[in-house]
């Protein structure tokens, strides 16, 4: 992927050259790990929202995380210009366009 835009230094957020939204969401929740870690942040493809609340496709492979897996729907919420986006929750399949309709395109 190629950066055409992006905020923040490291980037949360992340526009690409075809166009595609990214935002980095924190707080995926994490059981008891030998390296301490309280909480996992990954990138998310947004399909609806943007970067500080929304629905989208998680963009990595957890390492700490075992409630989510690449490629789950996930909504985010709660960032704002100093804060990113927390996980919320796993979006089933058959809920995606009930949510989605809660975000303006």
């Amino acid at each position: 992927m190629t950066t055409a835009e992006s905020k923040g230094d490291p980037p949360y957020w992340i526009r690409s050259e075809d166009g595609d939204e990214y935002v980095k969401v924190v707080d995926f929740p994490v059981t008891e790990n030998d390296q301490n870690v309280g909480g996992e942040s990954m990138w998310v493809a947004v399909i609806a929202g943007g970067e500080h609340a929304g629905i989208g496709t998680l963009d990595n492979d957890p390492v700490f995380c075992e409630e989510v897996a690449c490629g789950d729907l996930v909504h985010y919420c709660g960032g704002d210009d100093d804060t990113k986006p927390r996980f919320k929750a796993v979006v089933p399949e058959e809920k995606l366009a009930e949510l989605v309709d809660q975000f303006p395109t």
